[in-house]
Parts: C-alpha cells; sequence; structure tokens
C-alpha cells in the first residue's frame, strides 16, 4: 500500500508539472470571443468561442494592407468556430461597415471586414453583411491585448433564404502576435 501511494504521489506530481510545461498543454491565453446571436435558428443564443487554436490565431497589423487583423479559430459546443475581423490601421477607434450598395462598394475591403463561421454550414458576414458597428478600445504593442466590442446585423443564406441574424453585446480580447 506505501509503494502505491508513493506511484500515485509522483504521478500527481508529474501532471502538475506538465500543467506549466507550455510545449505540453494549450496556449493559455487569456483570449476571449463573445456575443448573443438572434434570428435564423439562433434564439437570443450566447455564443463563446473557447479552446482557442493558437496555431490558427492572426490577430495583428498587416503593413502592406495598413490594416490590423483579428483572425481566430476556436470549438463553441464541440463544433469549429472562426471569426474574422479587419479594421483600417492601427489604433483604436469606432468603424462602421455597411450593406455594399452601388456605387458605395467600399465594403468589404482589405482593410474592412468582418465573418463569423459557426458549424460546418452558418456563414455570418463576410460580403453579406447589413451592418456592422465595431469599437477598437485597446490597442497594444505585439505580447499585448487588442479589446474591441461588435454588434450589428448580417445576412444568413445556409437554411437557402436569406434571414436576418442580430449581433448583441459582441466583445473580443485576444494577445496579438504581431
Amino acid at each position: 500500500m506505501k509503494y502505491l501511494f508513493v506511484l500515485f504521489a509522483i504521478t500527481l506530481c508529474g501532471l502538475s508539472a506538465c500543467k506549466d510545461d507550455p510545449i505540453l498543454t494549450p496556449d493559455p491565453t487569456d483570449d476571449e470571443i463573445k456575443m448573443i446571436l438572434d434570428g435564423s435558428g439562433f434564439d437570443n443564443q450566447f455564443i463563446s468561442f473557447n479552446d482557442f487554436w493558437d496555431s490558427q490565431s492572426s490577430v495583428g497589423y498587416i503593413d502592406s494592407l495598413d490594416a490590423t487583423e483579428v483572425k481566430a479559430i476556436a470549438q463553441f459546443n464541440n463544433s469549429p468556430v472562426s471569426f474574422w475581423l479587419r479594421f483600417p490601421g492601427e489604433g483604436t477607434g469606432n468603424y462602421t461597415y455597411n450593406e455594399p450598395i452601388p456605387p458605395q462598394l467600399d465594403y468589404p475591403a482589405e482593410d474592412r471586414y468582418f465573418e463569423l463561421v459557426i458549424g460546418n454550414d452558418t456563414t455570418l458576414g463576410g460580403i453579406a453583411i447589413q451592418q456592422i458597428d465595431l469599437q477598437i478600445e485597446q490597442y497594444d504593442t505585439i505580447g499585448g491585448r487588442i479589446k474591441g466590442s461588435f454588434e450589428g446585423a448580417v445576412y444568413d443564406y445556409s437554411s437557402g433564404t436569406e434571414t436576418i441574424v442580430q449581433i448583441r453585446n459582441g466583445v473580443f480580447d485576444m494577445r496579438r502576435r504581431y
């Protein structure tokens, strides 16, 4: 019995040591993306990304586009979800993206984009937006945070018809990678 206890103690210590080893565990960032969706099968549904795939995250300033990108892949309800946002420049500010109606085709553009993919068959945003209001509240140097909030309305065509999905109380808080 004494040997069994020693073996248990060594195993427990070994597991707790591995917990702090970044090579053996997911990146313990405090990345966060969450929102409430309403419409097209979402009934005031709270969406919160978890288990971020850090190697697939792209968060930072793209010099060639003069734009900042916040791109993340994670999980929600054991299904893949992705979030992709671009806004002009590198800093805080407020932006509004409107439905692209000629002759004002200024969205989407290399420096303005919003897309949310839930599961394998629901893409919200992309070129199918009605309006997205975006506020960038914190913009740190590399290794710091990019934080913001968003809300608006996007179109969903996944059911074969056009429906509007409202996005409320959207927030993101991501570690800047570049």
